[in-house]
């Protein structure tokens, strides 16, 4: 697109003598102040004034009264004092209903509505712009929030096959036997054993870690676009962390049903290829989430190939990190 059409469809630039706050390009961090084009001198990219300079959208968090213009930094309306980091991150709150804006204040709603719109990464990443300026900390505790939902999902898992094997003992060793009695002794004499503890968490974050340092691989490539670590943070933590829950509690579940001995041979074979599905699927889903990232979000070419070598060094790792605790024997 040439800088005439961008210019015709996109908002003028604002009035600098009232923009009190640093302009920077959302990819590189280009200082465009007083910049009139609507394209970064350093890195090509393409934006909107009215999402990078969003003059008629900062409020005061208080009262709601319309910043804009103000040569103070406290509001005339309410009298409290503010910053234009504070206004501008109050503005993408209201747009984002992410995490790692709404920690603070809705925890567990905002973390519910960012794995959601993770399950749909085509959309997620054409909501989510670079002028939505990323939180590192609160995407890494989102990262953690998730492998702790591992462990529970693990367990739940794990509870939910010792009863179905329960079941499957009563219905076919002594049917005449009461069912609630089975299930009462079941689940009183569950016990939650240690068993994946290696050979489940070590290859997960060895993943995990690996595919995030793999992306750095690819920043050398990258350079011509300024970018910056944050924008990959941000790819990687909403694209490894979708399906990892479901995978998690499908392959405690079939583990069991695999290893167990009252199963018949076609169930245990259909338990390993369940399992062989998931971990498939969970591949793929994070190859396409991060492709997506890179494509929509960084606006990066070559994208799906740089996904899939990511995935692919990832792989090898946690491959690696899977033999160490038999090494360890």
């Amino acid at each position: 697109m040439s800088t005439d059409s961008a210019a015709a469809t996109h908002a003028p630039p604002p009035d600098w003598s009232l923009v009190r706050f640093p302009v920077g390009c959302p990819r590189c961090g280009t200082d465009l102040h007083g910049q009139s084009d609507v394209t970064c001198p350093k890195c090509a990219l393409t934006f909107d004034w009215a999402d990078l300079v969003p003059v008629d959208e900062l409020i005061s968090s208080t009262c709601g009264y319309r910043l804009f213009g103000l040569t103070v930094d406290r509001c005339p309306e309410c009298s409290s004092p503010f910053t234009w980091e504070e206004a501008l991150l109050e503005r993408q709150r209201r747009k984002l209903p992410l995490l790692e804006y709404w920690w603070k204040s809705r925890f567990v709603r905002s973390s519910y509505r960012t794995w959601r719109m993770t399950l749909r990464p085509r959309r997620l990443w054409r909501t989510v712009r670079l002028h939505h300026a990323p939180r590192v900390m609160p995407l890494l505790g989102y990262v953690l929030l998730n492998l702790v939902g591992v462990w529970l999902a693990w367990i739940s898992g794990f509870l939910i096959s010792q009863l179905v094997d329960a079941i499957y003992e009563w219905w076919v060793f002594s049917p005449t036997a009461p069912l609630l009695d089975t299930v009462f002794n079941t689940l009183t004499g569950m016990r939650i054993g240690a068993y994946g503890e290696g050979e489940l968490v070590l290859p997960l974050v060895t993943w995990m870690c690996a595919l995030g340092l793999s992306l750095l691989l690819f920043t050398q490539s990258m350079r011509r676009l300024g970018l910056k670590l944050h924008h990959l943070v941000r790819i990687w933590a909403y694209g490894c962390t979708p399906w990892l829950l479901v995978t998690a509690m499908s392959f405690s579940c079939c583990v069991n049903i695999e290893s167990g001995w009252i199963y018949p041979a076609w169930t245990q074979n259909a338990a390993v290829l369940f399992m062989t599905l998931c971990l498939w699927w969970y591949m793929l889903s994070t190859t396409w989430s991060i492709r997506q990232g890179l494509a929509h979000y960084i606006g990066m070419r070559h994208a799906l190939g740089v996904a899939i070598s990511a995935q692919l060094i990832a792989i090898l790792a946690a491959m690696f990190a899977s033999i160490v605790p038999f090494l360890l024997r």
